[in-house]
């Protein structure tokens, strides 16, 4: 709509919000109802559900010193100084000078938006609602009349907001409360804003991976490349096994259904307890860098294992495919000092974006599967645990706050950050390869977009299946 037109429509408007009196305790809704039934008719009939089905969480506001909102126990906005709480936020952004379009994730009190609006170059403030009851508990306790009413602030609702817009500035309460249906995008923002300090970790890591590529070097010239899987198997089904606590659940199942056509590939945290389950994967695959990775594989009969492909990464102990019996395969990830590596050498290069579970995910893709099955892919703390029993690394779940994702029953569980950006990873590179066909299982992990639940499917749960090993 163009400016003109809306300063039009919302100046009437405004000027019969203006005629309630002061004392009217619904005055603030009044003039945001006012605003917003004739900028979103969709956005309003949200808004008026919440407000009259009541607040799903405790709500509270603060007058003294600054009036503010609390929700489920978190401020919405500084009860001290909420005009310079968000020039902090705003300034945490870095926002550019030329800069014309901003978004907001999450608009909390109005603060964050208020001041966008101030900036004389700023055309477009992009409002996007991460929690509608917030809002409309918001709505309801404050006037937000005069940003709603400025003609360049564009509201959108968090579920139709797919892809990130930059520059922007995260709401940090509004990204704890964001509803189910606006959680991808917000993960997707605070992913963002964690990228610098994800590359500082890398830098700071850099004389180790240095020294694993050197040690490793002579070694990877002489194995295979991984390319060398590239359509090695287009019939069967790849059954990807990553370290998750609900992967245990799974394993009476892929013993059950698995045939000489499908490809088992298995983090190499996944080793022990498979082993143990009796179930042989195709391949293991290791990307990390640490000393105790080579715990995955002591007290493993590693003879028995001379048909199992192992596929690595430079910058993995040299000691580990040193000590591996069956094929090895190297590739390279996207990182600095391999990219350099691959100048002097050619070799295949497979995605990872932080964890091993994406090139499981891409060398499955790359051997040809038609369709891809996810196992103990939780990304989240299951039952309170890290990871699938028999692990070396399983331990309880810690016990301070964490950030959440949601399950495959809808409900939140404990996280932590690096991981909801290794499930936001996933699931773009899941989206981006959607000929192949991705099912997931476990609902009491995390959901990922573009992957259908093997629970939904026409084979029984874990739960339901009183069978053995075929």
């Amino acid at each position: 709509m163009p400016d003109t037109a809306l300063a039009e429509l919302t100046r009437p408007i405004l000027d019969q919000a203006s005629q309630f009196e002061d004392t009217d305790p619904r005055l603030h809704l009044k003039r945001n109802r006012a605003i917003l039934g004739a900028r979103g008719p969709e956005l309003w009939e949200m808004l008026k559900s919440c407000i009259h089905t009541g607040p799903q969480a405790k709500v509270t506001k603060i007058q003294l010193p600054h009036e503010s909102l609390v929700y489920r126990g978190l401020h919405l906005a500084s009860s001290y100084d909420r005009a310079c709480e968000a020039d902090t936020q705003v300034g945490f952004a870095k926002i550019p000078d030329t800069t014309e379009v901003v978004t907001v994730y999450g608009v909390g009190l109005g603060d964050i938006p208020r001041r966008l609006l101030k900036e004389p170059k700023v055309k477009w403030v992009r409002c996007v609602i991460l929690n509608t009851d917030v809002f409309a508990q918001s709505c309801l306790y404050f006037d937000h009349s005069d940003w709603l009413s400025d003609p360049r602030t564009i509201l959108i609702l968090g579920k139709h907001e797919t892809i990130l817009h930059g520059p922007f500035v995260l709401h940090p309460v509004l990204y704890h409360l964001a509803e189910n249906s606006a959680k991808r995008i917000a993960d997707m923002a605070f992913t963002e804003l964690q990228a610098p300090h994800v590359r500082e970790y890398h830098v700071r890591r850099g004389g180790l991976y240095t020294k694993r590529i050197e040690a490793s070097w002579p070694q990877f010239k002489e194995d295979r490349d991984v390319r060398e899987l590239i359509k090695t198997n287009t019939e069967g089904r790849a059954f990807v096994c990553a370290a998750g606590p609900t992967l245990s659940e799974w394993f009476d199942w892929i013993k059950r259904e698995r045939t000489p056509k499908d490809t088992v590939i298995a983090v190499s945290t996944a080793l022990k307890p498979m082993l143990k389950a009796g179930i042989t994967p195709n391949l293991v695959v290791i990307v990390d860098p640490n000393d105790d990775m080579i715990g995955h594989f002591e007290g493993v009969d590693l003879e028995s294992l001379s048909s199992v492909g192992l596929c690595y990464t430079l910058m993995v102990r040299h000691d580990i495919p040193l000590m591996w019996r069956g094929p090895r395969y190297g590739f390279y990830i996207n990182e600095l000092t391999m990219v350099e590596k691959s100048k002097e050498l050619n070799r295949g290069i497979v995605f990872c974006s932080g964890t091993v579970l994406h090139p499981c995910c891409d060398i499955a893709t790359f051997m040809g599967h038609p369709s891809v099955y996810l196992f103990g892919a939780d990304l989240s703390y299951v039952d309170g645990l890290t990871h699938v029993q028999g692990a070396t690394y399983v331990e309880d779940a810690p016990c301070v706050l964490r950030p959440t994702i949601v399950n495959g029953y809808g409900e939140r569980v404990n996280t932590e950050p690096n991981m909801i950006g290794y499930l936001r990873d996933l699931e773009n590179y899941i989206l981006a390869n959607q000929e192949i066909k991705w099912i997931k299982a476990g609902k009491k992990g995390a959901e990922a977009v573009g992957t259908t639940w093997l629970e939904d499917l026409e084979w029984p749960s874990p739960v339901e299946d009183t069978g053995g090993a075929a």
